[in-house]
């Protein structure tokens, strides 16, 4: 299942990825991720546009540490999982 999101601008440089519709139960909702969560970087490595997003494997199963740093409602958040 894939997630609806669409890329954060600001100062015309892709700051993270901004999320929207969600389906019930894909990977980032069981992770707690909501709508509206700007996702700025997984492992450290920015995640500024769909196919960095891909690439890092938000969707992925393989077995893996991640750490999602993210901003919610102007709070900054970090995830911390191991995919299974």
């Amino acid at each position: 299942m894939e997630c609806d999101c669409v890329v954060v601008i600001h100062d015309d440089i892709g700051i993270g990825m901004k999320l929207g519709g969600l389906p019930p139960e894909s990977m980032p909702v069981r992770l707690g991720l909501m709508k509206g969560d700007i996702i700025r970087r997984t492992n450290g490595v920015p995640t500024d546009s769909a196919e960095s997003a891909r690439a890092l494997g938000l969707d992925a199963q393989s077995a893996a540490l991640r750490k999602l740093e993210l901003t919610r409602g102007g709070r900054e958040l970090a995830i911390i999982y191991r995919d299974r």
